[in-house]
């Protein structure tokens, strides 16, 4: 599927940078049409499927931590303890 954007190019020093105004993609070449060539690639890297090369291994970390947990209305939450935050009506 072919999909247009709208790029700006401008020069700094020797290059030319290409810049996606829809998507945070960029690039950069010798020539302006260098530049939005490997802007072309970029985009079509950046929306390419996710390949993992190496399948992912999920496990679960326990650490030791000294921090208090704090509870949202401001006050501090005893260890082990928890805290919910309450609206009250205004009167």
């Amino acid at each position: 599927m072919k999909q247009k954007f709208n790029a700006t190019v401008w020069r700094e020093g020797d290059w030319f940078v290409a810049q996606c105004l829809e998507v945070d993609v960029a690039s950069q070449g010798k020539t302006e049409q260098e530049a939005l060539q490997n802007l072309r690639e970029a985009l079509e890297l950046h929306f390419e499927e996710p390949q993992a090369t190496i399948t992912p291994h999920v496990t679960t970390v326990e650490a030791e931590i000294s921090a208090k947990p704090y509870a949202l209305s401001g006050g501090q939450a005893q260890a082990g303890e928890s805290r919910l935050c309450e609206s009250q009506p205004k009167g």
